[in-house]
């Protein structure tokens, strides 16, 4: 079974199994192997898996590669996967985000959410914080700083 078979199986098992048995930690070793070959696969089941697991993928994607990150959260802005998804997802990026077109999508989804009021402020906050748009969501949503904007 290749790496993400392997994947699929452990993120779609019964939650209880998977909590109880320490599936996630393998779950993120599983996340850890997969690279281009992958990418086709998982961009495919992406959309149709519930809720569950892609929670479960976001929280055990600590050693995801970049560019399968890059293009999960493509494909999730694309198909309007649940906030707290892409904001987890968002926490894996570099700390240091650069001026790409994926960046500014993720500003102008971060602005939306916030307005949606879909997702908490501290969890924006903090998706924002975590990989270096921050600075350019406090602009976007007109303040100074996260002070001004309540938090």
């Amino acid at each position: 079974m290749n790496a993400f078979g392997q994947l699929d199986e452990l993120l779609s098992s019964d939650e209880d199994e998977y909590f109880s048995g320490d599936w996630f930690l393998e779950a993120e070793e599983e996340i850890a192997l997969l690279g281009d070959a992958d990418l086709s696969d998982l961009l495919a089941v992406w959309k149709v898996r519930d809720e569950s697991w892609r929670g479960r993928f976001a929280q055990a994607s600590a050693r995801i590669s970049h560019d399968v990150l890059l293009a999960l959260l493509r494909e999730s802005l694309s198909a309007s996967i649940e906030p707290s998804t892409i904001f987890e997802l968002m926490g894996r990026l570099p700390q240091q985000a650069d001026d790409s077109e994926l960046c500014d999508s993720l500003v102008e989804y971060s602005a939306r959410v916030w307005h949606e009021q879909a997702l908490t402020p501290v969890r924006i906050q903090m998706g924002a914080w975590n990989c270096g748009l921050s600075g350019r969501l406090l602009r976007r949503l007109g303040f100074r700083s996260w002070k001004d904007a309540g938090l």
